[in-house]
């Protein structure tokens, strides 16, 4: 199970709802929330504000970015920083380019790299299609993944 997955099936417990009940209130069918629940397949950003909605929280709570801890969330920065300066040399681009394309300035994407600001939900998403990387690699920041430079699992349902 992914950390979205998981975030997901807890909340929906927490609420007492049925998947086919969630589906209804986000106009899907009972096997994509099954798959978003198990990891199987990545909803969209539209599908992720609706489904933040209907479990009445915000977004990043579902990441779980909205944590609390000062160390683990300069870890997380620290790790997300270094890789998203590894993904941009990979693709040959500059910050001006990669901020472009992002819809930012340069001054957001630079501030990403050297972890002082941490992406927003919708940015994460965004680097996610550019950089041909899984949505669940860069929320949950699998340090191993991260280390070895694995991109594999590209984000086919964003």
């Amino acid at each position: 199970m992914s950390l979205l997955g998981d975030s997901l099936t807890r909340r929906r417990g927490e609420l007492k709802l049925t998947q086919l009940e969630v589906a209804e209130l986000v106009n899907t069918t009972t096997r994509a929330i099954s798959d978003y629940e198990t990891g199987k397949r990545v909803p969209t950003l539209k599908r992720i504000l609706e489904l933040s909605n209907a479990y009445q929280v915000e977004p990043e709570v579902l990441f779980r970015l909205a944590r609390h801890d000062v160390e683990d969330g300069y870890q997380r920065a620290k790790y997300l920083s270094t890789f998203l300066v590894k993904a941009r040399h990979r693709l040959g681009k500059t910050q001006k380019e990669i901020a472009k394309e992002l819809g930012l300035s340069e001054q957001a994407v630079q501030k990403h790299e050297v972890g002082q600001r941490n992406p927003s939900l919708k940015a994460m998403m965004k680097y996610s299609r550019i950089y041909h990387i899984d949505i669940y690699k860069l929320v949950d920041l699998a340090i191993k993944d991260i280390k070895e430079g694995e991109t594999n699992d590209i984000n086919k349902n964003s």
